[in-house]
Order: C-alpha cells, then structure tokens, then sequence
C-alpha cells in the first residue's frame, strides 16, 4: 500500500485509542523494541486486511485481557492446521497439559500461534516433523514453543529475525508468497505487549525453535 501521509507514531495511536495504565506503557514498549514507525495503514500491512486483521488492529490498539485457557487454544489451533499437516505428511506432536488459565488477550495470542505455526508448515519440508509445547515457568506464567525440522536458520540472521522487513536466507523468504515480512515482528510485539518476550533458536540443517514466554 502506497501514502503520501506523515508518519504517525505509535505513541499518537495511544492517545487516540487509549490503552490503559501499564498495558498502554506495555504497547509503547512493544513497538518501539521492534523499531518502527507506522504510516496510516502500514499496522494494516502488519496483521492483514481480512476481518481477523482488522480485529486484530484493534486488539493491538485496545487488548482486552481475560482469563483464558492457553491450552484449549493451542489444540484449537492445531485441530484447524490438521488438513495441512496431514496433506503434507508432517508428524505433529502436542506437549501441551491440562486446562491452562492465564489472563492475556485470546485474539492476540491467538495470533501468535497462528504465525509461528504458519511458519513451521511454511518451513518444514514434506514428511518432516513439528513439535509444539506449552511449558508452565514460575509463578504461573507459560511458554509456548513451536518447533520444526527442516533447513533452520545461519547465525548471522538469528539475531534480526523479529526486525520488520528482514529477510536473510532467500530459501525463507516469503515475498513469492505475498508475505509481508512482519509476521514475526508481530509475534514479538504481541509478546511485549503482554510482559513477555519470544526468541529463537536453530541449528542449521536441522530444527528451529521458536519460544514465547508469557507471564502471568
């Protein structure tokens, strides 16, 4: 999508679209680690314009945080990705306990799990294997994980894969497919957003390994 608008500054969407005490000091935070400005319609491009995009927008404007069970949405998830799992013969593994309750925002959690586990059928190659686990941290918070066999990612582009745009091995490169290249920044604001944080780790030729640590 192509403005001639000024840039608008995240810190101008809080004040038209007020987030309140810490979660909106949370939202500052959030952008501003992953670094960007936002054109008029670039938080768009971000999370898409289909109805669950513009839901999304507004949940990153205004979070609505309840009680949620982390787990039931996780194998929500995975039963939806199923036919393609199955259609690309991936062998699927669920690590994933009892009810898990955590107060956080369903939507964008949701989202989460929606591009990391868009990734691992993206990246896995046919008959590989993609694991998921949701592991309980101290003092009630989570981590998710999401992991997947395949190529796995150099070094050099570890360090920069939550930074908006970048593209490092042409071979993950979504632009054949229309991505936006901000998927993951999208992950990891999300995960700010809640008092968190996501990484990544991988060894080349081998797996990679995403984790995003929730608090409660």
């Amino acid at each position: 999508m192509t403005t001639t608008s000024a840039p608008l500054e995240v810190r101008n969407l809080t004040k038209r679209f007020p987030v309140g005490g810490g979660l909106r000091r949370e939202y500052v935070h959030a952008v501003d680690d992953v670094s960007f400005e936002l054109h008029p319609g670039k938080i768009t491009a971000l999370v898409g314009e289909s109805g669950s995009g513009k839901t999304t927008v507004a949940r990153l404007l205004k979070p609505h945080p309840v009680p949620t069970d982390v787990a039931a949405l996780i194998r929500e998830r995975l039963d939806r990705l199923h036919p393609q799992f199955e259609g690309r013969g991936l062998a699927v593994s669920c690590a994933v306990p009892g009810p898990t309750q955590l107060r956080v925002d369903p939507e964008l959690l949701g989202r989460i799990l929606d591009e990391l586990l868009d990734n691992a059928v993206r990246y896995t190659p046919d008959g590989g294997a993609v694991t998921v686990q949701l592991l309980r941290l101290p003092e009630n918070g989570v981590r998710l994980a999401v992991e997947n066999s395949g190529p796995g990612i150099d070094a050099a582009s570890l360090a920069h894969l939550f930074e908006p745009f970048f593209r490092g091995d042409p071979a993950r490169t979504r632009s054949s497919e229309g991505g936006t290249g901000l998927g993951l920044t999208l992950v990891a604001a999300i995960a700010r957003l809640h008092g968190g944080h996501a990484r990544v780790s991988s060894v080349p030729g081998e797996t990679t390994r995403f984790e995003v640590d929730i608090p409660s």
